[in-house]
């Protein structure tokens, strides 16, 4: 579990734990006009439903669903042909390491610590 304030003053919590037996998964995004929740779709299984949540009420957004490593394989293959993008790039993979160490620091210290600005 971490929280993490990031320079723009968005907090985002995290709680990864695919080991909780029962526990469900997904994710969420809260604004202050709105929020998206995923439930179940963070699983290779191609399920799940996205919801919209504001002051209209709550409805569902159509999303197709799609096997996680189909597209992640797909995604792959498209850039190694110079066709598309990785889904994720080198620095995308740096800046995890980065705040991830930051989260591995605090959990030792017990004190809040700060991600180093990368040029990449």
């Amino acid at each position: 579990m971490a929280i993490m304030r990031f320079e723009n003053g968005v907090m985002a919590q995290i709680h990864d734990a695919f080991t909780v037996k029962h526990g469900g998964h997904g994710i969420e995004y809260h604004g202050e006009t709105g929020s998206i929740i995923a439930r179940n779709v963070m699983s290779q299984m191609p399920v799940g439903e996205v919801l919209l949540r504001n002051a209209d009420g709550e409805k569902q957004i159509v999303i197709e669903h799609e096997g996680l490593y189909v597209r992640g394989v797909a995604a792959f293959c498209a850039a190694m042909q110079g066709t598309g993008q990785p889904s994720a790039t080198a620095a995308d993979g740096v800046k995890s390491l980065a705040g991830a160490l930051a989260v591995v620091r605090a959990c030792k210290t017990g004190s809040r610590q700060a991600v180093p600005p990368l040029n990449i």
